[in-house]
């Protein structure tokens, strides 16, 4: 169970039971408001339920950060720092061959590839104070790509894809969903049609959470 404080939020999860196995591919469904966001909070460890119990491999007691150090979470609204695109993505300035090669798969991937490379500094160019220079689209593929490139089990998305077109939606989700069957995904999202490679859709409505 979990309430805030807050008198402007209304609602409340209630009995919330949801068991999420490795390798599954999750999809959280609700309308703007309903919770999809606080589900995700309390299994990022961001919030604390007020009453139960969120168990990681069945234990209780569990090792927050090395808990977060796990997961690659994409926000609807990317944080995006003022230095370069290669910094956003791999958090280093100076990349090995390797880590290059690494980069260079990740942003065709998530249909960057070509942007970057028409620009005169490519992945050197800086960014801007919250990615003045790039559009909604462009900001939502570089947060998929830094998780991506961070390679984590577990692979946390909420409306992480709002921002783009259904043709490029369609090929960045193919891309996330196609060769990962080892990672886990919990994908959250007002629109059933982004969830559509997951296994399993949930319904967040009234502070409760069912199958469909």
């Amino acid at each position: 169970n979990f309430k805030y404080d807050s008198s402007e939020q209304i609602f409340s999860l209630n009995n919330l039971n949801l068991t999420i196995r490795k390798k599954d591919k999750i999809g959280i469904v609700g309308k703007t408001g309903s919770g999809k966001t606080t589900i995700i909070n309390l299994l990022t460890g961001l919030l604390h339920p007020d009453k139960g119990n969120i168990l990681i491999n069945k234990k209780q007691n569990f090792y927050i950060d090395s808990w977060q150090n796990a997961l690659s979470y994409v926000p609807q609204k990317i944080y995006i720092t003022n230095s370069s695109i290669k910094f956003n993505i791999t958090f280093k300035e100076i990349l090995n061959t390797e880590e290059e090669e690494k980069l260079e798969k990740v942003l065709k991937k998530v249909q960057l590839f070509d942007f970057v490379n028409s620009l005169d500094n490519k992945a050197n160019t800086l960014l801007g104070e919250g990615g003045d220079n790039l559009s909604g689209g462009q900001s939502q593929r570089l947060g998929i790509a830094r998780a991506l490139y961070k390679n984590s089990p577990i692979i946390i998305l909420d409306e992480a894809t709002s921002a783009l077109d259904e043709a490029t939606e369609e090929k960045i989700l193919n891309t996330i969903y196609s060769g990962i069957d080892e990672k886990t995904i919990v994908s959250i999202s007002h629109k059933k049609s982004s969830l559509k490679y997951c296994d399993k859709i949930y319904a967040v409505k009234d502070g409760s959470i069912s199958e469909l």
